[in-house]
């Protein structure tokens, strides 16, 4: 996307007090709203003040409607419909337990393939989401939708790993109900060793240093029945034994290699995290430029591009890089997962956070001319600031190919004012902070 900083920030400002003046505007509009030539003399000169809407809910199976009719003269002032929901699903169907609880993303859509909004259509509850097994998200819609939908997602054990010259010591959670576990350790498909053991946790001896394997751990009951089971790629070496720079000069290889063999195209989203005004967290608001600032374009190509200068190659080198992480996946994939260093104000193409991701440029000329806005003291340079930190790019890629399969880069934004008068606010300060994620491939959604 274009310049998506600058048009999340004018987002930020314009629409939250468009958001504001909402109703004001529509009491007028309907106010106002003419009647149909052919309509009885009440019709014609009523002015339709007291309206009646009433609310069919869309379900699984149909669509719904929301008709507005005057309440004096029975005229219809609007007609929409509901569009039935199409898919209910979780971000993630495993996670791995941290000893709190868990929550996977959902994402409802309809059947237009439009996301409906979480609070406002629907709400989550989460059951079993802490400890180690089966966990549920029940999702109940509300406000134009009628329905539930339950769905399952697995949580496995935390694994520890101790690594020697040539051998492996693991210890995982305790898991409820477990009378038994079964440790495999894997060399690709074939089975190293087994270990049956009570207690969450094994010792492997024997292996090859320079070796991936893969253990699987079963969990059983007292009948000897799996009551779950998980799989984890264990490197022998803490990243393959690579240094920060050979990992960035592995991503750049990658990089490169899957741009010059065609086009990896992905799709876009964004997530308002917070919108305060005051220190006051205010969800309406951040609710309304959620479902603004999401793109949802599908024809994205690998960050930073711009259509007048695309990166033919990777501008990334270690020294924009604050961690970089390589783990050998044990099914002929790799992934990588780099943190570019925090920037205040980034420029595309030219630090950091530039070199990364799609980060768009604020002009002082934008800022001074966005209307309902003014400063107590100061200017919009001196009172704005955008701040890029705590972002990542993750990619799997192919190890015989050195092309991606798999790419997300999230970039997450900070966008503050002080001094600031808007509307009924004088002197306020606010505070945006949001993720902008481009994932590939866009067939993955």
């Amino acid at each position: 996307m274009k310049n998506f900083s600058k048009r999340a920030f004018t987002l930020f400002l314009v629409l939250a007090l468009v958001f504001v003046s909402a109703p004001l505007t529509g009491l007028k509009l309907t106010a106002e709203a003419k009647s149909s030539s052919g309509g009885s003399v009440i019709s014609l000169f009523c002015k339709h003040r007291k309206t009646k809407t009433t609310i069919k809910a869309a379900t699984f199976s149909k669509n719904g409607s929301e008709i507005c009719k005057c309440a004096r003269c029975g005229k219809v002032i609007y007609k929409e419909v509901i569009l039935k929901i199409a898919s209910v699903k979780l971000d993630k169907a495993e996670l791995t337990y941290t000893g709190k609880s868990l929550k996977p993303s959902v994402t409802v859509k309809d059947s237009k393939g439009l996301a409906l909004d979480e609070d406002l259509h629907y709400t989550v509850t989460y059951k079993n989401n802490k400890a180690p097994g089966k966990a549920t998200a029940t999702v109940t819609f509300k406000n134009g939708y009628k329905g539930t939908k339950t769905l399952s997602f697995k949580i496995i054990p935390a694994l520890s790993v101790k690594r020697g010259s040539s051998s492996l010591t693991l210890s995982w959670t305790k898991v409820k109900k477990a009378a038994s576990y079964k440790a495999s350790l894997y060399d690709g498909k074939k089975l190293v060793k087994a270990v049956n053991t009570k207690k969450p946790g094994a010792k492997f001896t024997g292996l090859s240093k320079s070796k991936t394997y893969k253990l699987v751990i079963k969990v059983l009951d007292k009948d000897k029945k799996t009551l779950l089971s998980a799989s984890y790629p264990i490197m022998m070496q803490l990243n393959a034994g690579l240094t920060k720079a050979q990992i960035v000069e592995k991503y750049a290889k990658v990089y490169n290699t899957t741009k010059k063999n065609g086009k990896f195209i992905g799709y876009d989203a964004a997530n308002v995290r917070t919108f305060k005004i005051n220190d006051k967290e205010n969800s309406v608001v951040r609710n309304v430029l959620d479902k603004v600032l999401v793109t949802g374009s599908e024809k994205m190509q690998l960050p930073p591009y711009s259509e007048k200068n695309p990166a033919k190659k990777c501008l990334v080198t270690a020294v924009d890089i604050k961690t970089a992480t390589y783990t050998d996946n044990a099914d002929g994939t790799a992934t990588i997962k780099l943190v570019p260093k925090t920037v205040k104000n980034p420029k595309r193409f030219k630090d950091a956070q530039g070199k990364m991701f799609n980060v768009g440029e604020i002009s002082n000329e934008t800022l001074d001319n966005i209307p309902l806005i003014n400063w107590t003291q100061g200017d919009a340079k001196s009172n704005i600031s955008v701040v890029c930190g705590g972002g990542y790019a993750e990619i799997t890629y192919n190890k015989q190919t050195n092309r991606m399969t798999k790419a997300d880069y999230t970039l997450v934004s900070t966008i503050s004012l002080k001094h600031a008068n808007i509307l009924v606010f004088e002197d306020a300060t606010a505070v945006m902070t949001y993720d902008y994620k481009m994932l590939f491939p866009s067939n993955s959604r």
